[in-house]
């Protein structure tokens, strides 16, 4: 096992061992993964799943890997898809907001190698809570061809 995904096994760990069995993270992240790119390709998409038990924002997105995530929508208008930047992304309590292709999505910019399927992208997900707290929570996504 990788030091990377052993580091972030244990920010999981810790994150839910700091907390109480009433109060344990209230996010849960399933499936992200970062589409593979190509020669030269500095900017690559993301997609995740967010299922969250409180109401909060997602405002921040980083990669290690990468000079900048924005998060994005996809928006259709006069027969034409363009992404538009979201300044955070609402998630409400007991829903869950899937990002993927043609949707909502983030984008990781300034690539600092290819990133080549089978590989792996560090995220690091930071939101905002209702009384405006941060929470911060790592999680390592599976690159995949196109």
């Amino acid at each position: 096992m990788s030091s990377l995904r052993l580091f972030c096994i244990a920010v999981v760990f810790l994150l839910t061992a700091c907390s109480s069995q009433d109060d344990e993270v209230p996010i849960r992240i399933a499936d992200p993964w970062v589409r593979a790119t190509v020669a030269g390709q500095l900017t690559a998409a993301g997609y995740v799943e967010f299922h969250s038990k409180k109401p909060m924002r997602l405002i921040k997105v980083t990669s290690p890997q990468a000079g900048a995530v924005r998060i994005h929508r996809a928006v259709h208008q006069n027969d034409v898809m363009r992404m538009e930047e979201l300044a955070a992304l609402e998630i409400p309590a007991n829903e869950t907001i899937t990002l993927a292709p043609s949707g909502l999505h983030f984008m990781l910019t300034n690539l600092k190698s290819p990133l080549a399927a089978g590989d792996e992208a560090t995220l690091s997900f930071t939101f905002e809570l209702a009384d405006k707290s941060t929470l911060q929570v790592n999680a390592l996504a599976e690159v995949r061809a196109p």
